[in-house]
């Protein structure tokens, strides 16, 4: 018999993953299977224009965080990412991809007291951070704060400089489509 021991901040995180597993296929799936339940058929015949799910990122000033720092999309999903912060932030998928956990990896970057947009096509989870101030850490797999950013050990802080893939202004869409 082989004995492993796991470190309780490795079972921790693996139990917040399950759960939040369960949570987001739950809340799909059930979206998607009784979405017409209860639907008559000339209700369901009916055309109707739909408006696509907005959801909002904010980045607060000063606080070294994204709120929040996981969503839950339905399908098209308008995703718009507010920094209140007096700097650029970076938003980039984490690298771990499953049928339910970022579909389709994203980066752009807000800048300093600006707001960027896009449209998430895929429904499903997607977990991000800001790669200038933090790293994937694939072994424990979480965000893990890089040692000269304020607030060390949180994960989400603020830094100098980025890698600049996408700087909008206020107002403007970012033309990534997921």
């Amino acid at each position: 018999m082989l004995k492993a021991s796991l470190r309780p901040g490795v079972l921790v995180a693996g139990l917040i993953v399950v759960l939040i597993f369960d949570l987001v296929v739950g809340g799909v799936l059930g979206a998607t299977l009784f979405a017409n339940r209860g639907a008559t058929p000339s209700a369901s015949a009916q055309h109707t224009t739909t408006v696509p799910p907005l959801t909002t990122v904010t980045i607060p000033q000063s606080q070294e965080m994204f709120d929040p720092f996981i969503l839950v999309v339905q399908p098209n999903t308008i995703v718009t990412c507010q920094n209140n912060d007096t700097i650029a932030h970076t938003i980039t998928t984490t690298s771990d991809q499953t049928p339910f956990l970022n579909l389709h990896a994203f980066s752009l970057t807000a800048a300093a007291g600006l707001r960027v947009q896009f449209k998430l096509v895929q429904p499903g989870l997607y977990h991000y951070y800001d790669p200038t101030m933090a790293t994937w850490n694939a072994s424990d797999a979480r965000v893990a704060a890089n040692k000269n950013v304020p607030n060390y050990p949180l994960a989400i802080g603020r830094g100098q400089g980025s890698d600049q893939q996408s700087t909008l202004g206020h107002d403007q869409s970012h033309p990534y489509q997921a």
